[in-house]
């Protein structure tokens, strides 16, 4: 994965459903578009942190 300096990469929780995270991705990317990176990542406690 390639970033540019000064992005910031979201985490979501495991149990928030995609309609939250859909929703609060669009609120970043509206607030901040230069700084919401294109991927983000679930922290789930069993298997840790991933990309989505």
């Amino acid at each position: 994965m390639r970033s540019t300096p000064g992005e910031f990469f979201p985490v979501f929780a495991r149990t928030d459903s995609p309609e939250s995270i859909d929703a609060h991705l669009t609120e970043l990317g509206s607030r901040y578009p230069y700084l919401i990176a294109s991927h983000w990542y679930v922290d789930d406690p069993e298997q840790g942190i991933s990309a989505r």
